[in-house]
């Protein structure tokens, strides 16, 4: 029963690491793994919350974050058909994928005058594609020790 909250749980310190980092790409990292694996524990009410925390700590009206990772959401359910049958090293390209999306996405809102956009924030979404591996450890890691037996 505790090991279903797990997945809410890491994408919560993952949203406290975007928080530092002022990039909410950070906690799409979590939201893409359980979303890729264990879809029924990420249910959509806990990625909106967080969505719209994110927009009302870090912009002045509610919506961009969120429609960014909701439409990323939809992105990972289209995905995920592929993705769960692959080796690892087929799912990484999958979050790079993801992240192209993510900045297009962030772009198009920066054009509509909708959501600020930052140089640094394709930085970090480079540096967390690339370290995504050791980004992802500690979920796997949780996933095997408490969720593999369900």
């Amino acid at each position: 029963m505790i090991a279903n909250f797990i997945p809410t749980f890491s994408i919560a310190l993952y949203f406290l690491g975007s928080l530092f980092l002022e990039n909410s790409f950070l906690a799409l990292v979590p939201i893409f793994h359980w979303g890729v694996y264990r879809i029924d524990l990420v249910p959509v009410s806990v990625v909106f919350m967080f969505a719209l925390s994110f927009d009302a700590l870090f912009y002045m009206y509610l919506g961009p974050t969120l429609t960014l990772y909701l439409l990323s959401l939809a992105s990972i359910y289209a995905m995920r058909k592929f993705l769960i049958t692959q080796h690892f090293v087929f799912v990484w390209p999958g979050l790079a994928l993801l992240g192209v999306y993510y900045l297009v996405l962030q772009i198009t809102l920066n054009a509509l005058s909708i959501l600020p956009f930052r140089a640094m924030d394709s930085y970090i979404v480079l540096l967390l594609v690339i370290a995504y591996p050791v980004v992802v450890r500690p979920l796997i890691y949780c996933h095997q020790r408490f969720l593999a037996n369900e």
